[in-house]
């Protein structure tokens, strides 16, 4: 499969097929390597936005595929405002337990205290970026 193969793949992906998990690592497994100009990244995205409550792995292939490329981090937080989920709010907080400078660590918790009010987010999804939140602000104090 190539890399345009791929991305049509994702634009019709559905999880309603019994195997999505093994198609979808077929499908980021064709994208491995690609280093554009955020296609991939747009159709990951994309996928997350549609499925906000289906974990796909943590990491597992989107995040692995995402972080590999780290041409992620532009749109992740375009992603979290479009459409907060289980899986860009869980890489929001993956990013803020890395060594950040205190305008990082300041510009990804104002991203994931914006899900708390985002109205597009799932109640159990805005619980879980209070979560983060409070380890993260935990974290900090120590």
């Amino acid at each position: 499969m190539n890399v345009n193969q791929a991305l049509n793949e994702l634009s019709a992906f559905n999880i309603g097929d019994d195997n999505y998990m093994e198609r979808l690592y077929e499908i980021t497994d064709a994208l491995e390597g690609e280093t554009d100009n955020g296609a991939c990244a747009d159709a990951l995205y994309s996928l997350l936005e549609r499925y906000p409550d289906v974990d796909f792995g943590s990491p597992g292939p989107i995040v692995h595929n995402l972080e590999r490329n780290r041409f992620h981090l532009d749109k992740l937080p375009i992603s979290v405002q479009r459409q907060p989920g289980y899986l860009n709010v869980w890489m929001v907080n993956r990013i803020l337990n890395e060594n950040l400078s205190d305008e990082e660590r300041m510009r990804w918790t104002h991203v994931l205290a914006g899900v708390v009010n985002n109205p597009k987010a799932a109640d159990n999804i805005k619980e879980k970026a209070k979560k983060y939140l409070v380890f993260q602000q935990a974290k900090a104090s120590n």
